[in-house]
């Protein structure tokens, strides 16, 4: 028997069915007036989606808003998912890979957002030296101050041709927000977490 908590909700949501913004936006709304989704979540998500959506349109994807509804309908059936039978968080959180890989998950989300053609991971030295560093047993902690959920993705997507160890087994700290916040879980789900929360 395997726990819903780890499967994508296909069965749960009606938002796979979506094929356009205005679908999805609906679908939405229908979620709300049944109780399955609340409505302060409903007023951030069509924040979220409209935002992600500008992203996608500047990194030149083709077809940006059939790529944004997909790419929303999976996040919507993790998040609702998530709502009717949530993950906990252990203090060392391993990421998961099955039944659902919400490594994968992110990484779909990810890659819509970099203009590949623009972009180049910097310094290739240093991530040479990193890499050089664990690979002899050596820990390194890297600093940084992340603003979105998206930014350990991004760090991944960046370094996983170069560096695929370093794209997969860095270990984030993670505080509340991350692991309570329902638009955050799933992303958080699929990173090797520290989590650091009450």
């Amino acid at each position: 028997l395997v726990s819903r908590q780890l499967l994508p909700c296909h069965a749960f949501c009606s938002c796979c069915l979506a094929c356009s913004e205005a679908e999805f936006k609906g679908i939405l709304a229908q979620l709300v007036k049944a109780g399955k989704l609340p409505g302060k979540l409903q007023a951030s998500w069509i924040d979220f989606y409209d935002v992600y959506k500008q992203t996608v349109v500047n990194s030149g994807v083709a077809d940006p808003e059939l790529v944004t509804t997909k790419i929303q309908c999976t996040i919507a059936d993790c998040v609702i998912n998530q709502l009717i039978d949530p993950y906990t968080f252990p203090s060392a959180h391993k990421r998961l890979l099955e039944p659902y890989n919400y490594y994968n998950f992110g990484r779909r989300y990810v890659s819509s957002l970099i203009n590949l053609n623009n972009s180049f991971l910097g310094h290739a030295e240093r991530w040479n030296k990193i890499a050089e560093q664990l690979a002899a047993g050596h820990n390194v902690v890297l600093l940084a101050n992340h603003q979105t959920e998206a930014d350990p993705g991004v760090f991944a997507h960046m370094l996983e041709s170069s560096h695929p160890n370093l794209a997969t087994d860095v270990i984030y700290v993670a505080g509340d927000r991350v692991v309570t916040d329902a638009l955050c879980k799933p992303f958080s789900m699929g990173r090797n977490l520290f989590c650091v929360h009450r």
